[in-house]
């Protein structure tokens, strides 16, 4: 497949025409009453939307699945369509245009235009299609644990990066997720006289008031410093 390294955030958008040729592909082979499932990415732009919007209108069923082996963070899902309406032939001629006309604006290296929506936004707005794939955003968005993003920052690198101009980053890669910090906040976390001590004896880090010379292991109430 195409490599999206140092693009991940992006990966839909960089899809977006080989997944409308898989689709165009499936209306142009599948017979009536035929099924077809296809691995896509991120469903959040209108352009994605709209292509599933399509197979919403050309099949009897549709459907967006993430397997419980699909690691959480990663931005895979399957469209799984079930039997194919009859009459086809309008959408599939649709998306022809469409693919062609994408290709022929990225001929122009001058001017750099797409297609951004293929479905005016009211018809993507109709229920029950628009409620379905709003929970179905809602229910495959990834979630991290605080350590774990934590832990990430020891291994931040530099890198030149193809989709921004080459220009050197500061991101962190695995197979799963892709991180470009834009910036760095330091939060006071400790209101004063209190600080943060290490204690040898139990190995263990404790709250110390140096105007009252007051201790604990448990963070005082009084310690901890607001955020806002």
């Amino acid at each position: 497949g195409a490599s999206v390294e140092g693009q991940e955030n992006i990966q839909e958008i960089l899809m977006k025409q080989l997944v409308l040729c898989q689709y165009l592909c499936a209306l142009s082979i599948l017979r009536t009453g035929g099924h077809f499932v296809c691995k896509v990415f991120d469903m959040f732009t209108p352009f994605s939307v709209g292509l599933f919007y399509l197979l919403y209108r050309s099949f009897e069923q549709v459907c967006i699945f993430k397997p419980v082996t699909s690691r959480p963070a990663n931005s895979e899902r399957y469209v799984v369509c079930r039997s194919l309406k009859e009459d086809k032939q309008s959408v599939n001629q649709y998306l022809f245009i469409i693919n062609e006309t994408i290709h022929e604006l990225r001929q122009d290296e001058e001017e750099e235009k797409d297609i951004l929506e293929v479905v005016p936004n009211n018809l993507l707005q109709t229920e029950p299609f628009y409620t379905y794939i709003t929970d179905s955003n809602d229910r495959v968005k990834p979630y991290y644990r605080v350590v774990d993003m934590i832990s990430t920052f020891g291994d931040l690198r530099l890198r030149n990066c193809k989709g921004l101009g080459d220009v050197p980053t500061l991101d962190v890669s695995h197979d799963e997720w892709f991180i470009a910090p834009i910036g760095v906040i330091f939060c006071k976390v400790l209101q004063e006289p209190w600080q943060l001590h290490f204690s040898q004896s139990s190995g263990r880090l404790y709250f110390f008031n140096y105007k009252t010379n007051k201790s604990s292991f448990e963070p005082p109430r009084e310690s901890i410093s607001p955020f806002l």
